[in-house]
């Protein structure tokens, strides 16, 4: 091969966030990074959401029993092993690269973020069922893509002894297969927590049709639906900061994970695709491209593992730079998958080819917790302008 042919020195992504993490967390990432490539190939994600199953249960199970995914970041006090957002990142990261069909961020970022938010003895039954594998999923959403408990619709009632819940959810996470499902409802004037139990009667859930086949959500309709209160009435709203600041970081931290694949998938096609007799990474417009989506995702990395680390020193700047990874890794992971899929050409745009699957993961978690406008508005708010 001439000199002009050979395959061109192209960006590789860092993917593995080592020279933030100490050995013990870089000994935990790569534990879990070759458990998912064993256990769950894109293939077996396919065929998951092929088969119209809402996740992969048996890869759940595994990861509940061999790995204690779910305990890994609770409180000890409810049987969890008491490590933090810094490793809740972590998993997210790598969940991000292998787009594995779990329950995880409804059921540990979302459900048990609130529960621990919120505090008391319901709450902490609940997290030691979710450390043993249960699942659960938080109900913050009443139509709107903007998360916000103003107007809130859902009424809570209490008759002396039991709390009743009438209203409706959409757009939540695993509604149909978590065993609990946490919400915001209205009291009087005080916006609460409470959980339900999908089993129970007055509860009606019914399954979206979304564009990530691998994230399912549902659509929950409560009529006098049996319900408990969570921590104090009326503490809705800082619940609600709480767990969705903590839910920012961490989706984030997915995004990268999937960017960086994305980034890798085009990286590696660049080098093996040729075209006049040469790889179509030597011509300078892709070997540009792939330098530029380079630093991009590398830009967005570093505010996701920024804000992670500030979350989990509860510094004072951890809303501002929860809000600035929000928005940076939604629309970086949106520019890979979009790029992605460009650089492959044709064969990207395929069903067959797996660059779609992170195309629809990107789109779908642009807007989950209100997208990029949304997580600026903020970031104004907490600089105060």
């Amino acid at each position: 091969m001439s000199t002009e042919q050979q395959a061109p020195n192209l960006p590789t992504p860092e993917t593995d966030l080592s020279y933030r993490l100490t050995s013990e967390q870089q000994d935990m990432q790569q534990t879990f990074r070759r458990f998912l490539q064993d256990r769950a190939p894109l293939d077996r994600v396919r065929a998951t959401f092929e088969s119209a199953t809402e996740f992969d249960r048996q890869l759940w199970d595994r990861l509940t029993t061999e790995l204690g995914l779910p305990a890994l970041t609770l409180p000890e006090h409810v049987g969890g092993d008491g490590m933090g957002m810094v490793e809740m990142s972590i998993v997210m990261h790598e969940l991000g690269r292998s787009l594995a069909p779990t329950p995880y961020f409804a059921t540990v970022v979302l459900a048990a973020s609130a529960l621990l938010a919120a505090g008391g003895d319901v709450a902490d039954a609940l997290l030691r069922g979710i450390a043993r594998g249960d699942t659960a999923t938080l109900a913050f959403s009443e139509g709107q893509r903007t998360p916000t408990l103003t107007p809130l619709r859902t009424t809570a009632s209490h008759d002396g002894r039991t709390w009743r819940l009438t209203g409706e959810k959409t757009f939540v996470l695993d509604a149909a297969t978590a065993t609990t499902v946490l919400l915001f409802a209205t009291y009087g004037d005080m916006p609460s927590l409470f959980a339900i139990n999908t089993a129970d009667p007055g509860v009606n859930i019914t399954r979206l049709q979304t564009l990530d086949m691998s994230r399912p959500q549902g659509r929950i309709i409560l009529t006098a639906a049996p319900a408990q209160l969570i921590g104090q009435a009326g503490d809705a709203r800082r619940i609600f900061d709480e767990t969705l600041r903590t839910a920012r970081v961490a989706l984030s931290a997915e995004q990268i994970g999937g960017a960086e694949r994305c980034l890798e998938m085009a990286v590696d096609y660049a080098k093996t695709r040729i075209q006049f007799n040469r790889p179509i990474g030597s011509f300078q417009a892709v070997k540009h491209k792939c330098a530029e989506l380079f630093v991009a995702v590398e830009l967005a990395r570093t505010a996701s593992s920024r804000a992670a680390q500030l979350l989990a020193a509860a510094a004072p700047e951890q809303d501002s730079a929860a809000a600035t990874a929000a928005a940076l890794c939604a629309e970086t992971f949106a520019q890979m998958a979009t790029e992605n899929i460009h650089i492959h050409g044709g064969m990207g745009f395929t069903w067959e080819h797996d660059a779609h699957l992170y195309y629809r993961r990107a789109k779908a978690s642009e807007v989950l917790l209100g997208g990029p406008r949304h997580a600026r508005a903020l970031l104004l708010e907490s600089l105060g302008v």
